[in-house]
């Protein structure tokens, strides 16, 4: 399989504008455009990490309750790790049922995935191994709360997918 990613400008091309930008006075150019260079850098590495791991991510959705969301979520996580692949089960839900049902008491949680999403823990330690298998980002009733406390926050529509980029790679299915 041979992937192309085009690049709008080439590397020659970039070169020669920050070299005629160094013979300038205005240093904050140059460090716009490197800054630049380095955005488009990161974009294409995350590109090609995504290409070379493909992570599937599964949503499990529907607007009524009890039509077996947590239910399909925990049983296809297992189901998964059971067949070998690595998995993530990510329950956003404040009744913190398929954290229960994955086997960790949410009455006991140091973190949960509010504090992973308020911004006062990192990922890393808000993740749980579950003994089938897969590991698991809990949830608590704390996540009432998520929505207002999170009204005035810079990028909030963007925390839990920063968050989990950080180790996509890591597994097959994201659920």
């Amino acid at each position: 399989t041979i992937i192309t990613i085009a690049v709008p400008i080439t590397i020659p091309k970039v070169v020669s504008i920050v070299l005629s930008l160094l013979l300038e006075s205005d240093k904050t150019a140059i460090f716009k455009i490197l800054l630049n260079i380095i955005r488009i850098l990161k974009h294409l590495w995350d590109l090609i990490l995504q290409l070379v791991f493909m992570t599937n991510i599964l949503s499990v959705a529907n607007q009524k309750g009890g039509v077996g969301k947590t239910t399909t979520a925990v049983n296809t996580s297992a189901v998964l790790s059971g067949s070998g692949k690595k998995v993530l089960l990510v329950d956003l839900d404040p009744q913190a049922n398929a954290t229960m049902g994955s086997g960790i008491d949410k009455h006991k949680l140091e973190n949960s995935i509010y504090e992973l999403l308020i911004g006062t823990e990192e990922i890393n330690s808000v993740l749980k191994k579950t003994r089938f298998g897969y590991d698991l980002l809990p949830s608590s009733r704390d996540l009432i709360g998520a929505e207002l406390d999170l009204v005035d926050a810079n990028d909030r529509e963007y925390r839990l997918s920063d968050q989990i980029s950080k180790l996509s790679f890591q597994y097959d299915y994201i659920i």
